[in-house]
Order: C-alpha cells, then structure tokens, then sequence
C-alpha cells in the first residue's frame, strides 16, 4: 500500500493538499520500506516545498484579513472625523477625491493639521514625521507635530477651504485657505511624501504660504 501511494504520489506531484494529508504519515514509514536514497531525498525536497506553500497560502490569508481590517477601521475614523469637526470648524472639501484614495488621505491630514485633531494627525503620520513652517522651527517627530497642531485651537468660526488636491507616487500637495475671527482669508499649500509608495502613511510635511 505504500508502494503504490509513493508511485502515485511521483505521478501527481503537483498535488500537494494531497501530499499535505498523506505524505506526513508515509514519511515514517518510507525510512524503512524505501531503500532507494534520491526517491527519498526527491520525497523530502517536495514535503518542504509543500510545507513552503501552505505558509504562504496563510501568509495570503493574513494579509487579506488585514487590509479588510484596515479599510473597515479607518472608514470608522472618517465617520466619527467628519461629525467631530463639524462642531470645531466648518469644512468645505474639494469634493475630487472620490476615485482616489491617496489624494482622500491627504485631503483628510490636511483637515486634521487644520483642526488640530489629535487621531487623525496620528493615524495618517509616521513616527518619524516632519513638519516644515515659514517662520516656525521645524517640527521632528510625531509628538512634535502634534504639539504644533494643537499650539492654537481653531474657534468655531474658523472655515477651512480646500480648493485641490493632487498625488503622485510618494508624493502630493493640497492647496486651501483658511480664514479665522482674526484674520481674512489666508492661502496656503501643503506638500507631502509618503513613507512608501502605497501612500499608506505621510512621512514628511512642507507649507507655504501665499504672503
């Protein structure tokens, strides 16, 4: 009976859910039935390829079962964003970044930065972060960002307008104006770099302003 597995086995190698619940239990008993030393070393060669493979089929599960976890977690965020700011600020979006999700993240950092939302800046940032400001010293690191973010909390009658947004590899920039109880309406652009080309999270930050 194991002759037989082991010529059909050599027939079919490409099987290997097959090899997965037989050939495990055959090994053993090979050591002392099979005497012919390549079958045995082409029969241990295909049960480490087997083995290989089904660590990668679980290594696919699993990053799957992350990205469905990420989409489902950062679409809770945007939801529970877009009701927080709405009491901080007003917000007018540029209303283009459906079909893009890059340019919706940085359209949503630039919300964040903008209002001083604490979550969303660390959501969508490195650690390693950087912010560079005309007249302001640089901001290094994420605490650091955060703290610069936060210096002035923006008063309800703030509005923020977000005019375009454009993205293209590891980079993008956002213009907008912002307009405070203090001061009329002021122009500005962001630019960023992501930390990979995925844009899953933005590791340097540049603004210019239009004065």
């Amino acid at each position: 009976m194991v002759t037989r597995d082991l010529e059909d086995w050599v027939g079919a190698r490409g099987f290997y859910a097959y090899i997965c619940l037989r050939l495990r239990g055959l090994q053993h008993k090979m050591a002392q039935v099979i005497r012919v030393e390549p079958l045995k070393s082409v029969f241990q060669q295909e049960l480490h390829l087997a083995d290989r493979i089904g660590r990668f089929i679980l290594c696919c599960m699993a990053a799957v079962f992350l990205k469905q976890s990420f989409a489902v977690q950062y679409a809770l965020y945007r939801s529970n964003q877009t009701s927080s700011h709405a009491q901080i600020m007003r917000i007018q979006r540029s209303g283009t970044c459906g079909n893009s999700p890059k340019n919706t993240m940085l359209e949503d950092l630039t919300v964040a930065l903008a209002s001083g939302d604490t979550a969303g800046i660390t959501a969508l940032t490195t650690v390693a972060v950087s912010w560079r400001r005309p007249g302001q010293p640089l901001a290094d690191g994420q605490t650091a960002v955060l703290a610069a973010a936060t210096r002035k909390p923006p008063s309800a009658a703030s509005t923020l307008v977000i005019q375009h947004v454009v993205s293209h590899g590891r980079a993008g920039a956002v213009t907008a104006s912002l307009t405070t109880p203090q001061q009329p309406a002021s122009d500005f652009c962001l630019f960023f770099t992501f930390a990979n080309a995925k844009g899953s999270a933005v590791d340097t930050i540049t603004t210019y302003r239009a004065d």
